[in-house]
Formats: C-alpha cells, sequence, structure tokens
C-alpha cells in the first residue's frame, strides 16, 4: 500500500510540475507581449501581481522601472555608485 501511495505523490507531483511549467511558460510569453505593447502597464501591473509574479529577476528588471514610471534609455541605471540594472 505504502509504494501505491509513493507512486502516487511521485506522479501527482510530476503532473504538478509540467502544470507550473506549462503556466510559467504561458506566463512568459504573457509578459513579453505586454512589454511590446506601448505602454502596456496595466497588462504588467496584473501580471505582477497574478501567481508567479513577474517569474524571473531578469524579467523583474526590465519591468519594474516602467512600473515605476522611470524613463530608462540609457542601458544602465546608477543610484549613487551602485550600478541598479
Amino acid at each position: 500500500m505504502f509504494n501505491v501511495l509513493l507512486v502516487g505523490v511521485i506522479t501527482n507531483h510530476s503532473l504538478l510540475f509540467s502544470l507550473q511549467a506549462s503556466f510559467r511558460t504561458k506566463k512568459l510569453r504573457e509578459i513579453t507581449s505586454a512589454l511590446k505593447e506601448s505602454p502596456g502597464i496595466a497588462s504588467l501591473r496584473e501580471l505582477a501581481i497574478s501567481p508567479y509574479g513577474l517569474v524571473s529577476d531578469q524579467l523583474r528588471r526590465k519591468i519594474w522601472p516602467r512600473l515605476l514610471g522611470l524613463d530608462v534609455t540609457e542601458s544602465s541605471m546608477m543610484i549613487g555608485t551602485h550600478r541598479i540594472l
């Protein structure tokens, strides 16, 4: 019986992982699409507060300046002597 339960847990975990990966891939496409919109702020806000947030640190670094209304025309931003992007 324990073996059956263990197999069920592993199978459910694999299915859950597969669903999470699929959801994250879909969300990544939605974020990429919202980044192409001008300005796309409403879409980005909704995506930011939905499950898995903005998916990765790399995307967060691109999106947060937009959400804050910062003009990010340079390739990097500095605060004092610290590079933030």
